[in-house]
């Protein structure tokens, strides 16, 4: 029963909030039987676990990691030793693997991802959001470029307007 409870309570915060949590279960030592479910319970029931491989990468991996998940595909080979391929099938993993090498591909990535990446390639905030803008599939201004995602006309306070 409390594992119910405990997963329907998950399952209605946001992504990042649950690897929070997950992150936290860990740093404290709790691992048994029933946090493993619930930890393999959700993260099997995220609809995209390359996009969660991509966005939430070090958190996913504390996740499985700790919870000893059998992880599909190519995500536990991304999380785990993503250098070792020289090519990956899913195109959200070889857009993130091809962006660690050349530039053009950080715009293939969600943008907070590709965020992050071009800080470490040492491309300026400017430049960065003029080629986000004009490579964006969606041009919804959430940020996210999965298909349903952003769609809403509902804006963050925190985000700015989105470029013309």
């Amino acid at each position: 029963m409390e594992g119910r409870l405990v997963a329907a309570r998950l399952r209605s915060l946001p992504p990042q909030r649950v690897y929070g949590v997950f992150r936290e279960l860990r740093r404290l030592g709790i691992n048994n039987r029933r946090t493993r479910a619930i930890v393999r319970d959700w993260v099997a029931a995220r609809p995209d676990p390359a996009f969660d491989a991509v966005k939430y990468r070090r958190s996913f991996s504390v996740a499985a990691q700790h919870a000893h998940l059998p992880l599909p595909g190519e995500v536990g080979t991304v999380l785990f030793d993503w250098r070792g391929p020289r090519r990956y099938e899913t195109p959200i993993l070889e857009a993130w693997r091809r962006s660690h090498y050349e530039q053009r591909a950080l715009y293939e990535l969600p943008y907070t991802v590709a965020e992050g990446l071009a800080a470490q390639h040492g491309i300026n905030r400017s430049r960065f959001l003029s080629g986000i803008g004009r490579s964006s599939p969606t041009a919804n201004g959430s940020g996210c470029r999965r298909p349903g995602y952003g769609t809403t006309s509902r804006r963050s306070p925190w985000t700015s307007p989105p470029h013309p």
